[in-house]
């Protein structure tokens, strides 16, 4: 019976190791979004670097005049969206008198223009 129990306590030892050496190994939720975050950001560095050519042949997308197509439309809206936020702003700024004025102004450019063309 004595071996039965060496046998037992040498089972439970092992056991006992390998569940202190799981609970070493176990990462916090912090942890654990600390690994993804840096294997993310290594990952994404090499593709950018090119460093994936292994996985992925780069010529495809360089040859592919669709997606400069898409970013030129991408870069388009861009240019448009910046330029109709600008206008909006500057009628922001603008008071009801300045207004009149600039309307004033092109209507009286408006009239010498049909005085020129009438005479």
């Amino acid at each position: 019976m004595m071996g039965s129990d060496h046998q037992d306590d040498a089972t439970n030892g092992a056991h006992s190791t390998a569940k202190q050496h799981n609970e070493r190994e176990t990462l916090s939720a912090t942890e654990m979004q600390d690994q993804m975050d840096q294997f993310t950001y290594i990952m994404q560095q090499r593709f950018l670097l090119g460093e994936d050519h292994e996985h992925l042949d780069y010529s495809k997308i360089d040859n592919d005049e669709t997606l400069d197509d898409h970013w030129q439309r991408e870069a388009s809206h861009d240019a448009e969206r910046d330029k109709l936020n600008k206008e909006v702003d500057d009628l922001r700024k603008e008071t009801p008198k300045s207004f009149w004025r600039k309307d004033l102004a092109a209507l009286d450019g408006q009239l010498d223009e049909l005085e020129k063309s009438d005479a």
